[in-house]
């Protein structure tokens, strides 16, 4: 039986699957900084609302979608329209789904959209994160960057030998 992996809005009814989602995303730092659950959980909390308002400030009009794996949700893609390209402003997947072409398919969809909407997709990732590897792979290009983040863009045409027959 073949996976079905989609995009829907998100509601308010996913915040806690959101949080979760968030909150996993900083254990390595949590144990890093020798922290129980007990004592990371209102730092996290403080954390995940102040990422919430500024994605707000910065990108008012994103699109917040779940990721949905057979119709369960697995993850979550925040995508900012600007007028000449789109910003992939986060991507995230839950650890137990990671690792199963799932971001793969997801980046293939929004390639397929912005290929036909004739918009640039544009992101930034950590040099340590494990998704560089994909995003490169996915034909996104390093666009320069900082210490911190490495600024990367796909254009419609650049690199999309993985979707030749899916555009029909």
């Amino acid at each position: 039986m073949s996976e079905q992996i989609g995009l829907r809005a998100a509601t308010a009814a996913d915040e806690p699957m959101l949080y979760e989602l968030y909150a996993s995303s900083r254990q390595a730092e949590m144990h890093m900084w020798g922290w129980t659950p007990k004592q990371a959980e209102p730092f996290l909390r403080m954390q995940w609302h102040a990422r919430k308002r500024s994605y707000a400030a910065e990108f008012p009009n994103a699109r917040d979608q779940i990721i949905v794996k057979d119709g369960k949700a697995v993850g979550r893609c925040l995508l900012a329209a600007r007028p000449t390209y789109w910003r992939l402003v986060d991507l995230a997947l839950q650890e137990t789904s990671r690792g199963q072409g799932i971001g793969t398919s997801v980046l293939r969809i929004l390639q397929q959209r912005a290929a036909i909407c004739g918009m640039a997709l544009r992101l930034s990732v950590s040099p340590d994160n494990p998704a560089l590897r994909l995003y490169e792979r996915m034909g996104f290009a390093h666009k320069g960057g900082t210490e911190m983040h490495l600024f990367m863009q796909w254009l419609p045409g650049q690199d999309i030998d993985h979707m030749k027959g899916e555009l029909r």
